[in-house]
């Protein structure tokens, strides 16, 4: 049996990847948007 402790490792581990992967994705977003708003601009 594995040590209980290595296992909150691993969850936790797994939570930060996530929680990267979706601020990178809200900040892909954003930035996407700010460029649609100054070609908007642009026009």
């Amino acid at each position: 049996m594995s040590n209980p402790n290595e296992n909150n490792v691993k969850k936790l581990s797994t939570i930060a990847e996530l929680n990267t992967g979706i601020i990178l994705a809200q900040y892909k977003s954003v930035a996407n948007e700010a460029n649609i708003y100054q070609s908007e601009e642009a026009l």
